[in-house]
This record gives C-alpha cells, structure tokens and sequence, in this order.
C-alpha cells in the first residue's frame, strides 16, 4: 500500500471519529454542573491513583449535584460499547497503525461503569434505587460492586434487604452476605434466608453466612449452636493456615 493512500485511509478514519464524537456529545444531552466542570469530569477526578485532594474536591462536587447526577448515572452503568470505542479498537487493528502514533481518548463502557458505581457510592442513600436495580445486572463484578456499596451504608440501606434478598436467594454470592450483615440489626427479615443458607456444602461460605447473621442478632450464636460450630470451623482452619485473624477473612477470597 502506498505512503499516500495511508494517508488518506488515516484522514478518513480520524475524520469519522471526531463526527461519531460530536454526534454523541450532541444526543447525550446537557449534564449538572459543579463550578463550571461537567458530573463526567468529576466522575474521572474519582479514580484510583488520583491525589485524595483531587478525590476530595470531586466528592464535594457529587454531593452538591446530588439527584440531579442520578439519571446519569443510571445511564453510565448500563453503557455499552459506544460507536467510538469499535471505530477506536479497529482502527489500532489496522496493520499499518502503530498505537505509539495515534492516541484517542475513548472512555470505554467498563470505565463509564465503574465511575457510575464510584458516583453512587458518593451519594450515599439516595443511590439506593440505583444499587438496588445494579444487584440485577448482567455484569457479575457490578453486582458485587453494588452490593458493597450497599454494605458500605450500614443501617441506611434498609430498604434494599429484600433486593438483597432476593438476590442471594437467585445465586450464591458472598458480597450479597457480607452487605446483610453490615446492614445489621435493620436486616433482620434477611434471617430466614441465611439461616437456610447455612445448609450450603462450601465452608466458606458457611463461614460467611455466620459472621453475617452474628452481625445481624448476635444472640442468634445462643438460639443456634450451628453457628458457633460454623465459625469454631473457620477459627481451626485459620489456625491451620498459620492465620492470626478471625474467621472472616477466609471469605475474603471469593
């Protein structure tokens, strides 16, 4: 192939990218905005690596647009692979690009995700409904996502335990355990379902169930001996690993 046909297939290609851009930014509509900055440009202050200053000052920003970065980011965790991000991966395809010489700023769907889910877990209770929908998505690490997030609200995230619920009921997953647990005495309607839960073959996450539901009623290690024998169970087998840690932490790994 020819230096000038090169040439020309690069123009084209770099031309379409920045229409496919224009056309996005023009149909996506306007977002809040905090001190003249965009919710996105807030969202990518929120990343790991960035300066807790930085982090910081983004945080300030997600809390005084509040609701109004809801919609968004319903719509960032439900992204998908957008027009640029195909053109962008075919074009580094192409044999006679080399990446070195070519740089386009193309946030991925994955990225859009998890600045979401960063968002969410800035606003605290009212990304509630958010979380919740998120427990129910196709994506298995934004369900595990969610739910920690969840956790991380401890008794103001009542009302997502029958979300949770549910959710444990559909499939096996510690981080849907862990958040009841942390949710604590609030989630005590979680009880029934761990208890059955308890009955599961994996130890570990037996252990877990236990830890959450000593986290919900602690008297239930009186009423239900199966606890204690579920978490003297995960004191051994930490012991046996040379663990000076309580049984938790063997679930830490799922």
């Amino acid at each position: 192939m020819s230096t000038k046909k090169r040439r020309s297939i690069k123009f084209v290609v770099v031309a379409l990218l920045m229409v496919v851009g224009v056309m996005i930014f023009a149909f996506k509509g306007a977002e809040p905005t905090y001190q003249g900055k965009s919710l996105t440009h807030w969202l990518r202050d929120l990343d790991d690596g960035l300066p807790q200053e930085q982090k910081q000052k983004a945080e300030e920003a997600l809390t005084s647009i509040g609701v109004r970065a809801l919609p968004v980011l319903d719509r960032m965790l439900n992204a998908r692979e957008s027009p640029e991000e195909r053109i962008t991966h075919r074009f580094y395809g192409l044999p006679f690009v080399e990446p070195t010489n070519f740089t386009f700023s193309v946030t991925s769907a994955r990225e859009k995700q998890q600045r979401a889910l960063r968002g969410y877990g800035v606003l605290g209770t009212i990304a509630i409904p958010g979380l919740t929908r998120a427990l129910n998505h196709e994506e298995g690490w934004i369900c595990d996502s969610a739910a920690s997030r969840l956790g991380e609200l401890s008794a103001g995230a009542v009302d997502a335990v029958p979300a949770l619920i549910r959710s444990m009921e559909g499939r096996k997953n510690m981080s849907l355990v862990r958040a009841l647990g942390k949710i604590g005495s609030t989630a005590k309607e979680a009880i029934p379902a761990l208890t059955e839960a308890m009955r599961d073959k994996d130890l570990h996450y037996r252990i877990c169930v236990a830890n959450a539901l000593v986290q919900i009623d602690p008297g239930l290690r009186v009423t239900h001996p199966s606890i204690n024998e579920v978490l003297t169970e995960g004191e051994n087998l930490a012991r046996q690993h040379g663990m000076r840690a309580p049984p938790e932490v063997l679930t830490k790994r799922f």
